[in-house]
């Protein structure tokens, strides 16, 4: 997968702030933490969990799910460490005997019957987890795939509503919620500096005799979690100041208490957010994508991305070596939750990419910018035997399309200078640095947006109000892991060195900037980044695997004069350049598959790659692109 994402979860009693790899995504697993808990049902009004981050309680969070955690462990394996600890929680907490088990069956699209008990749904989510097919759970009447949850769009529909920002003795924010109208929620600050946060709902205005909203309140310090209004009047609580230091103070006092709204029930949060965990889990910790987690990765293509991957009957097409020459471009997708996340989020129909070049004897190796996992041997920046990649590719159960050069830009394509580029960045880590910011170009038309579309001001949509906060925790909760996905990339970005997320929006404001333009200052080829070469530091490029080919290119001369920042490339990018062969391909590719533009090499599922071939190259070319679903469009000059 071509990049890392970051997730956060907390519950009732304890929150979670974790991150895992995936490309951007960016992030839309953010708000997987965050949101995680708001959950287990409490009174009619509670006031929620305060919560400092600190590296020792999410230690001690994981190793309470019997996952032991040390702050050192690799991205992947973090990564896999969370999932299996947020699947261990949800299944633990929606089988948990205080919830009421009418309203738990609610939850399921399954059929139980009378004799049912908690016990058996919880047998059966193992089961889920662990069977290599799709079980009952998750097939209806037909035997067609359907996700766990009755919920239409169960996927990242944990993600909080942005209510607002509750500015220090500003006026009252004013909405409606799922189960309330006109709700009111303000901060007020005393003349002893203590502040007071207080949620109204006026009488009357309750939609639903049993139904209750579920809030998150945050700031770039710390954050307030679990807080439930389940009946009419004034509900208050304190917020700690306790320890902030002097740009966490500013924040407060300039930006205030951002308020989360949860959308959905405490009951249907928790199902969704096991539906989105099982797209990641088991296949992550695996070398192949079991048939089951493929099932519902399809799913989620079609829904949230648009994209069908119908099933091939030849899943394996032997393309002669002559056929692939120095220069020609691999699209490639894994049906293991990363990859569709970052297809979702980019707006393609791939989450890696790689490039092929042949070396002095003409041998013909694949070149790439990965990350080792538990289907790749090998980090980092990388090149390996064609046959070899190959047989690792189909034993990893990737989905791969050619796409060769056209005449005229194999003819131009300098293999030597790209080999030379090659021996200066060969063993340097993935490009965690700056994986997120090539992809964010715009103030909101990047983030993704759960279904239905098209996108409204109403629909749910990960965003940079949740991000400036969350990032901000996880940097207190893993701070080597901030300095690895953002740290280095904002500091670059304003011209500073070393500041933490809190200094860095303060000292954005200073130069005139709403901190939600950061993201979206251009990533410039020419940044250094303090990274890792075979493992051990090193200065030098950050480069995820587009931005990489990108890269192989550039110094190939396929860009000729024109100035490009290949760190602003995502995957569809790569492949939108009108660069390649557009002739049909061989013969033996068309009978694979009918109608493909492209030689399909490896896979069981169909992969096109979504406007192919339709973009001229221009000057510092995508770096102002929108990405919303379903369609994606952009303007030509982007």
């Amino acid at each position: 997968a071509c990049v890392v994402c970051v997730d956060a979860a907390i519950s009732e009693s304890v929150s979670l702030v974790k991150m895992a790899r995936a490309h951007v995504i960016v992030c839309a697993f953010v708000a997987l933490g965050l949101v995680a808990t708001s959950s287990a049902i409490t009174p009619r009004f509670d006031l929620g969990t305060s919560w400092t981050p600190t590296p020792d309680w999410f230690a001690k969070f994981m190793s309470q799910g019997g996952m032991p955690w040390t702050g050192a462990e690799d991205v992947p394996v973090m990564r896999q460490k969370f999932f299996k600890r947020m699947l261990d929680w949800g299944i633990n907490e929606i089988t948990d005997s205080k919830h009421d088990w009418e309203a738990v069956k609610a939850v399921f699209n399954y059929e139980f019957q009378p004799e049912h008990t908690v016990q058996d749904l919880k047998r059966m989510l193992h089961d889920v987890i662990h069977s290599e097919e799709t079980t009952a759970m998750e097939l209806d009447v037909h035997g067609n795939f359907r996700p766990l949850t009755a919920d239409p769009y169960p996927y990242f529909g944990f993600i909080p509503m942005f209510q607002g920002a509750m500015v220090l003795n500003g006026p009252s924010l004013k909405f409606d919620t799922w189960c309330y109208d006109n709700t009111e929620a303000s901060a007020v600050k005393a003349s002893d500096g203590t502040i007071t946060v207080t949620i109204t709902v006026p009488d009357e205005n309750q939609k639903s005799l049993f139904c209750a909203d579920s809030y998150a309140a945050l700031t770039v310090a710390s954050a307030k979690f679990g807080i439930h209004v389940g009946s009419t009047g004034q509900h208050s609580f304190t917020w700690n100041t306790t320890g902030l230091t002097e740009a966490e103070q500013w924040d407060l006092d300039t930006n205030g208490i951002r308020l989360f709204h949860f959308t959905n029930s405490t009951l249907t949060t928790i199902g969704q957010i096991i539906d989105t965990a099982l797209l990641f889990v088991p296949a992550l910790t695996r070398a192949s994508v079991p048939a089951s987690c493929a099932a519902r990765n399809l799913k989620f293509m079609a829904d949230y991305a648009n994209r069908n991957m119908p099933a091939r009957t030849i899943t394996q097409v032997d393309l002669p070596e002559e056929a692939i020459q120095s220069g020609d471009f691999f699209g490639i997708i894994r049906l293991d939750g990363l990859d569709p996340m970052l297809a979702w989020a980019m707006g393609s129909t791939t989450g890696h990419t790689t490039i092929a070049v042949r070396d002095e004897a003409n041998e013909l190796y694949i070149h790439e910018s990965t990350a080792k996992d538990s289907y790749w041997p090998v980090n980092g920046i990388q090149r390996t035997p064609f046959k070899e990649w190959i047989a690792r590719a189909k034993n990893a159960s990737f989905n791969v399309v050619h796409a060769p050069l056209n005449d005229e830009n194999r003819a131009k394509f300098n293999t030597t200078a790209a080999l030379e580029f090659f021996s200066t960045v060969e063993g340097l880590n993935y490009g965690y640095h700056n994986m997120l910011w090539g992809w964010i170009d715009t103030i909101k038309n990047n983030y993704p947006c759960v279904p239905p579309y098209p996108v409204t001001e109403d629909s749910k949509c990960l965003g940079w109000p949740l991000i400036e906060v969350l990032f901000s925790v996880l940097n207190k909760l893993i701070p080597a892991l901030g300095d690895l996905m953002f740290k280095q990339a904002w500091n670059f970005r304003l011209g500073s060195t070393g500041l933490e997320p809190p200094e860095l929006y303060q000292l954005a404001v200073k130069k005139g900037m709403n901190t939600n333009q950061l993201p979206t200052i251009p990533e410039e080829d020419s940044w250094k980044y303090n990274t890792t070469r075979y493992g051990k530091p090193a200065v030098g490029e950050s480069m995820v695997c587009c931005v990489f080919v990108c890269h192989m290119w550039k110094a190939g001369g396929i860009f000729g004069d024109f100035s490009e920042n290949c760190g602003e490339f995502t995957n569809a990018d790569d492949y939108r350049l009108t660069i390649f062969n557009t002739t049909m391909p061989p013969e033996m590719c068309q009978k694979a598959d009918p109608g493909n533009p492209l030689c399909q090499l490896l896979g069981d599922n169909v992969l096109t790659l979504n406007d192919y071939h339709t973009k001229d190259i221009f000057n510092l070319m995508d770096q102002t692109c929108p990405s919303l679903p379903p369609n994606y469009e952009q303007p030509p000059t982007c």
